[in-house]
């Protein structure tokens, strides 16, 4: 769970993910590579946090499939 920081800015939800931009860097295990992160930028998913990378790879693969 994300400590209690401000959210500067809340984007749409994409591929079944909201990304949120804190006014801190945060620290958190990336669901999806499993590295530890470091940053402002944190997506979240059903299995938990996930970094900016892993985010944007899973809405390119998202866009790919929804466009076939």
């Amino acid at each position: 769970m994300t400590p209690e920081v401000a959210i500067i800015k809340e984007y749409p939800k994409k591929a079944g993910m909201i990304l949120r931009r804190y006014a801190e860097r945060l620290e958190f295990l990336c669901a999806i590579c499993d590295k530890t992160k470091k940053s402002p930028l944190q997506a979240e998913t059903e299995e938990g946090p996930a970094c900016n990378g892993c985010y944007g790879q899973k809405v390119r693969e998202w866009n790919r499939y929804r466009d076939v």
